[in-house]
């Protein structure tokens, strides 16, 4: 009989143990969800270090010797003995930088400017909006449209005007329009209002033709803001834009590899590409006058597989150039600032030459891929789990321009210790991507298996089949 109660007894405390734990697992399991998300945010800043290796896999399947990590600053290009002070190449795919020559030397940089006058216009303007010209844009010194004050155009006609004959003139028109469209709209979110209304200094409408020489340089002050802004997005952080045109300014300077930053970007804009790469344009303003527009960009009859971007000269800043082109491959842009004074016109076509030259020949697609093999790594340890270890999967393919001397790099890490429940495709872990000394890109590596979380649930129901099983158990 005795025996009979001491079974009952504990069938009841197991049930009573069973619900109590399923409420802490439950509990748990919900504590530990809201820890991921918080994870997901801090993207594992408390960080475990498990593979780091190097691997490449080439066209013919075939892995090649890494050599040492090697300073890509200024290497390269520095050989072939350029005009230019600065110059640079960018792989326009992989948004990087191939090989540069004093790249990172702050530069005036002339017309190359309205490559972001041109991006920022594509992005807050309307193609089919009018753009006025005021007193402060129609005086702007050559080049021009010739533009008088209160004329109207068109803005995808005035980007032609920009890009193809730098007009100085369209620039700031450009810049004035875009600053009081901007400001409007964030007066209207603020207000609700519909009406241009001047406030605080600040001119909030498209009466443009009435501004003063002050409200006009205060809208180009806005504009330029639009301009750093961007620049800083693109990752062109040794860049400062004071003006629209690029003319010598205080403070307005960029370097050979931002600039190539600021030109990657645009040309993955096909209306940027579609204006910079016409050779001819013909545009007519809104009250019916007439003008023609030649490409000042020679370099597009010189290089195959050309597609643009500027040219740009001032007596501060010398001859420069940004060009681009899609050949097979390769889609690379390149730099160069300071390539002589006059009379050396063509040095920035045969600079600009050379070093694409030189990109195509040096720099190969190669076939990366990275999978479990690759990183030396299987499973992870899971602390809680009804499995001590559990597996991991990652299987990533990417191609990639590289040089005969960049060395590729695999690091995976994770938050320290893993706990149960983990679930299968579950994010555990980043593989990180590294050329030379630069992080490239980052993939995820996640659960192959779904690892339960140990629960003493588990225990008792397996002691509770046990006593069952009893033959003598008779209740």
């Amino acid at each position: 009989m005795k025996t009979r109660y001491f079974f009952i007894l504990l069938a009841i405390t197991l049930i009573m143990i069973k619900v109590v734990n399923g409420q802490v697992e439950k509990n748990f399991i919900n504590n530990k969800t809201a820890e991921r998300e918080k994870l997901s945010k801090i993207l594992f800043n408390n960080e475990s270090i498990i593979s780091n290796r190097v691997k490449e896999k080439n066209n013919d399947n075939t892995s090649d010797n890494v050599k040492e990590i090697k300073d890509n600053n200024s290497s390269g290009l520095s050989k072939l003995r350029l005009y230019s002070k600065a110059a640079c190449v960018y792989d326009a795919k992989s948004n990087r930088v191939l090989c540069g020559d004093n790249e990172n030397m702050q530069l005036p940089m002339a017309s190359t400017t309205k490559i972001m006058t041109c991006i920022i216009a594509l992005e807050y303007g309307d193609l089919e909006q009018e753009i006025v010209f005021s007193k402060y844009a129609a005086s702007m010194p050559n080049v021009q449209l010739n533009a008088i004050k209160g004329e109207k155009f068109k803005l995808k006609d005035l980007l032609h005007s920009l890009m193809l004959e730098s007009h100085n003139d369209t620039a700031v028109a450009i810049a004035e329009n875009i600053a009081a469209s901007v400001e409007l709209k964030e007066y209207n979110a603020i207000s609700g209002g519909s009406k241009g209304v001047k406030q605080e200094g600040k001119f909030i409408g498209n009466n443009i033709e009435e501004n003063s020489i002050e409200m006009s340089k205060k809208l180009v002050e806005k504009f330029a803001q639009l301009m750093n802004k961007k620049a800083v997005e693109l990752g062109a952080t040794s860049t400062n834009f004071v003006t629209p045109n690029g003319l010598d300014a205080d403070k307005h300077y960029t370097t050979a590899a931002d600039l190539c930053k600021i030109a990657g970007y645009a040309i993955k804009n096909q209306e940027f590409i579609n204006i910079t790469n016409r050779k001819y344009y013909s545009l007519v303003s809104v009250e019916g006058k007439e003008y023609s527009l030649n490409n000042a960009n020679s370099f597009l009859s010189m290089y195959n597989g050309a597609i643009g971007c500027k040219t740009g000269y001032t007596s501060k800043a010398g001859y420069c150039f940004v060009g681009a082109i899609d050949k097979g491959e390769h889609r690379l842009v390149s730099a160069v600032l300071a390539s002589g004074w006059p009379p050396n016109k063509s040095y920035k076509w045969s600079d600009t030459i050379k070093i694409m030259d030189f990109a195509c020949g040096e720099y190969q697609n190669k076939e990366l891929e990275i999978d479990n093999e690759t990183l030396n790594i299987e499973r992870i340890n899971v602390e809680n789990g009804v499995k001590e270890y559990g597996k991991v999967h990652i299987q990533e393919q990417f191609n990639l321009l590289l040089g005969p001397e960049d060395k590729i790099r695999y690091k995976v890490v994770m938050p320290k210790g893993l706990h149960a429940p983990l679930y299968k495709n579950e994010k555990v872990a980043v593989c990180r991507v590294y050329i030379n000394d630069d992080k490239y890109k980052e993939f995820s590596v996640v659960m192959k298996e779904t690892v339960k979380l140990k629960s003493y649930e588990r225990s008792f129901n397996r002691l509770f089949k046990i006593f069952t099983q009893f033959k003598y158990l008779k209740v």
